[in-house]
């Protein structure tokens, strides 16, 4: 079960979001955390590929090492292979009838109980607004 659950429909084909969430050279214009990204395998993402980056969360500045370790059609999950605390994000897309819905999930020792709390909540509002900005930019094309 996910720390933290966001949902978010965008009026866009699977394939044009699934494309948008894994080009490296945009990750930066719309996750508000995320400060510096690049993905370091040669050629397109899929199980194996690695990326590194470097988030600022509460003004404190995370460096990350992150593979993709499930890949499929609907959806793919990172898992920090170098990082403090460690962490994994699952992103599903799926078709509905209106465009994709987009699920992001994200969990880490550092957001479980009482002490996560107060992260899960600025976290998960950071998730909120990084969709929102996702689904404007995926729907102006």
């Amino acid at each position: 079960m996910a720390d933290i659950e966001e949902r978010m429909t965008v009026a866009r084909p699977p394939e044009d979001v699934r494309a948008f969430i894994l080009d490296a050279g945009r990750a930066t214009n719309w996750q508000g955390n995320l400060t510096e990204y690049e993905q370091t395998t040669p050629g397109p993402a899929g199980e194996g590929t690695r990326s590194r980056g470097v988030s600022e969360v509460v003004g404190m500045r995370m460096e990350w090492t992150a593979e993709i370790v499930d890949w499929g059609e609907s959806g793919w999950t990172w898992r920090s292979v170098e990082s403090e605390p460690p962490w994994e994000i699952r992103w599903t897309i799926e078709p509905v009838d209106d465009g994709t819905e987009v699920i992001f999930e994200q969990s880490s020792p550092s957001l479980e109980g009482m002490k996560g709390m107060i992260a899960r909540k600025i976290l998960g509002a950071q998730a909120v607004k990084d969709l929102e900005q996702l689904r404007e930019m995926v729907e102006a094309g």
